[in-house]
């Protein structure tokens, strides 16, 4: 609602950036945003989607990676677990979380990055 808001009281305030990437926030006329560094090639696309008249593929998308978030909140340690399997990190080791998975959780894991994996970029 604040993003709306904020937007409406344009020239007076030149931008408005959310947070994360998301379809609410650039419908509301959201002109950017600052997301986490765990999926930038997801993210990317689906802002220019999104921008560029395909909301539904952007839904798409959005929503596989929201799937990933909903992961990363159930499963300490996944986001570590995601950079290193991106290749980002060498290992998925965390100061702040425990990253020893159970092997539950690595499938978990693994299924749900499955459905991203067609939009990864190299």
């Amino acid at each position: 609602m604040r993003i709306a808001t904020l937007a409406r009281t344009r020239p007076a305030i030149k931008s408005v950036f959310s947070g994360p990437v998301g379809l609410y926030e650039m419908r509301v006329g959201c002109d950017g945003s600052m997301p986490e560094a765990l999926y930038p090639d997801i993210d990317v696309q689906i802002w220019d989607l999104y921008h560029s008249g395909n909301p539904e593929k952007a839904r798409e998308i959005f929503s596989k990676r929201v799937l990933m978030q909903y992961t990363s909140q159930l499963i300490p340690g996944a986001r570590a677990f995601i950079m290193k399997k991106r290749g980002v990190f060498k290992n998925a080791f965390s100061r702040r979380e425990k990253t020893d998975f159970t092997p539950d959780a690595i499938r978990e894991m693994d299924f749900e990055f499955e459905g991203l994996r067609p939009y990864l970029r190299p």
